[in-house]
């Protein structure tokens, strides 16, 4: 999987990392050891909203996928649309069965093979 390169990507780790560096270097008892600790919890904020933001982003593309395909579509099939893992978008689809946004096809076989479509 390809991913494209985006400064957003980078900047939450940078940041944390920036923060931890800070930390290791300064008195504990400092103001800049508080400081450098609240660049670090940005930091991994900003990595987790990232990080989620792609999840959202990813399952509204899953969403689009099998609404062209009123048939319904298997792990594989949507992953390698996708450019992801097969694990990946199992979670993805996870989420979404659970959300009630779309339904199994056929429970009984084994998960690869399932038929995941929208729900009616």
């Amino acid at each position: 999987m390809k991913l494209p390169l985006s400064p957003h990507r980078f900047a939450g780790p940078a940041i944390t990392t920036l923060g931890l560096t800070l930390a290791a270097n300064t008195p504990v008892h400092s103001t800049a050891f508080a400081l450098s600790l609240v660049v670090t919890v940005n930091g991994l904020v900003h990595t987790w909203d990232y990080a989620y933001e792609k999840s959202l982003t990813r399952d509204s593309d899953i969403v689009a996928f099998l609404a062209a395909l009123p048939d319904g579509a298997r792990i594989p099939v949507i992953a390698h649309v996708m450019r992801v893992r097969d694990a990946d978008t199992a979670i993805c689809l996870l989420r979404l069965l659970h959300r009630g946004l779309i339904t199994v096809g056929n429970d009984t076989a084994p998960v690869p093979e399932r038929l995941f479509r929208l729900a009616a």
